[in-house]
C-alpha cells in the first residue's frame, strides 16, 4: 500500500480542522500529517491542534506571521526535502483546509479508503507531477450541494519535487516533465458563510492590497485575487451566483463525514440520512427554487456521447458541464421535482 503524506497551514479553521484531520487520518493516519498553524487564536481551534497532534499528528507553531502564509509554498518545499532524505513515502499533498480528497468512479465519488488507496498503488512508479481536476465547490443550503470548477491542484511523488507554487496548482516534479492526471478530486469546502468567508478575505488580502479601495480590488490579479469578489458583492449575489450551471448533489460526502462522527450543519451532516453508495446526482435549479434532479447514469451518458468514457469522471470534465445541465444530453433525463434541498 502507498504511503501518503499530507501538509497543510491553517488559522482558526474552526469550521473546517476537526473534518479535515479525521478526513486524512482515517485515509492515511495520523503520522502522515503535518500541520502548519499560522498564528491561531480561536480556543475550539488550539484544542483541536493538542488533541491531533497528541494522536500522532505532527503541529508546526513556530510560522506564525502573515509572512509566512504568503511563503507557504516556501516552507512546505522544506519540509519535503526533509521528508525525501528519509525515503519513507511514496506521495506528498500539499492541502489546503478546505480540500476533501475522494476519488471518481463510474458513477460517482468515493471517500472509502480502500477505493483511494487502489489509485495511489496504481500511480505508483510515476515520475511526473500529478494533476487533481476539476474541483467540485460547496453550494450553500443545498446539502451535499457541489459546483464543478475546472481548476487543477497537484501533488507529486516521493523525491520528485521541483518546483511549488502557493496554490499547488503547478508543481513540477524533477523526474520528467508534463502531469498526469489523476482520478481523484478534491471536495473543495470553500464557500463559508458569507460574513466568514469575507472576514478571512480581508485578512488575506491586506497584505497586498487595500481592502478599502474598491477600485485596487477589482484590479488587483496578485496572489489571493480570487478572494478580491467576496469584498466587491453581497451574500444575495454571491449566492445566485454559486446556483448558476452545472451542480451536482453528491450524497456519499455526507455519509462518510457522518461515519467520521462529524455532525455540521456546514457539511450537511446534521441529519440522519439513509443514502449508501457512490452514486451522483445531477441538479438544474429553475424557476420559483424548482429543483430538476437525475441520478447519472454512465451507459445513458454513453449513449448521448458514443466518444466519451461512460464514466462520472467524463461527465465531470464535459464542456457541456459549463453550459448548464440542460445540454448535457440530447435526450431529457430530469424528474422534475419540489425542491426538498432548499426547504421550499
Amino acid at each position: 500500500m502507498a504511503r501518503v503524506r499530507c501538509i497543510m497551514m491553517q488559522r482558526d479553521e474552526q469550521l473546517l480542522l476537526d473534518a479535515w484531520v479525521r478526513h486524512y487520518a482515517y485515509l492515511f493516519g495520523f503520522e502522515n500529517i503535518l500541520i502548519f498553524d499560522n498564528g491561531s487564536t480561536d480556543p475550539a481551534v488550539l484544542d483541536i491542534l493538542t488533541q491531533y497532534e497528541t494522536a500522532g499528528v505532527s503541529i508546526l507553531r513556530e510560522h506564525n506571521r502573515i509572512e509566512d502564509f504568503h511563503g507557504k509554498n516556501d516552507h512546505f518545499r522544506n519540509v519535503i526535502s526533509n521528508w525525501d532524505t528519509q525515503g519513507d513515502y511514496d506521495f506528498v499533498l500539499p492541502l489546503d483546509c478546505d480540500e476533501f480528497l475522494g476519488v471518481c468512479t463510474k458513477t460517482g465519488v468515493s471517500f472509502s479508503r480502500s477505493a483511494i488507496h487502489a489509485h495511489f498503488n496504481a500511480l505508483l512508479g510515476e515520475r511526473r507531477a500529478l494533476k487533481i481536476s476539476p474541483c467540485l465547490f460547496n453550494i450553500p443550503d443545498i446539502p451535499a450541494g457541489f459546483r464543478a470548477c475546472h481548476l487543477t491542484k497537484t501533488f507529486v511523488a516521493a523525491r520528485t519535487l521541483q518546483t511549488l507554487d502557493h496554490g499547488f496548482h503547478a508543481a513540477t516534479s524533477n523526474a520528467e516533465t508534463g502531469w498526469r492526471e489523476t482520478d481523484f478530486v478534491y471536495m473543495h469546502m470553500h464557500n463559508k458563510p458569507f460574513a466568514l468567508l469575507c472576514e478571512h478575505a480581508r485578512r488575506k488580502l491586506a497584505y497586498y492590497v487595500d481592502i478599502t479601495d474598491h477600485k485596487a480590488l477589482s484590479a488587483y490579479c496578485g496572489p489571493g485575487h480570487h478572494l478580491a469578489p467576496y469584498l466587491l458583492t453581497d451574500e444575495q449575489a454571491w449566492k445566485e451566483n454559486l446556483r448558476k450551471g452545472h451542480l451536482f448533489r453528491i450524497p456519499s460526502f455526507i455519509t462518510h463525514m457522518q461515519a467520521l462522527g462529524i455532525r455540521s450543519a456546514y457539511f450537511g451532516s446534521d441529519k440522519t440520512t439513509s443514502h449508501s453508495g457512490d452514486a451522483t446526482h445531477l441538479l438544474d435549479i429553475g424557476s420559483n427554487a424548482y429543483i430538476h434532479e437525475e441520478i447519472f447514469d454512465p451507459q445513458k451518458w454513453r449513449q448521448n456521447h458514443p466518444d466519451s468514457p461512460a464514466t462520472f469522471k467524463a461527465c465531470l470534465k464535459s464542456r457541456s458541464c459549463r453550459q448548464g445541465f440542460s445540454s448535457l444530453f440530447s435526450k431529457p433525463l430530469w424528474k422534475h421535482q419540489k425542491n426538498s434541498l432548499l426547504g421550499t
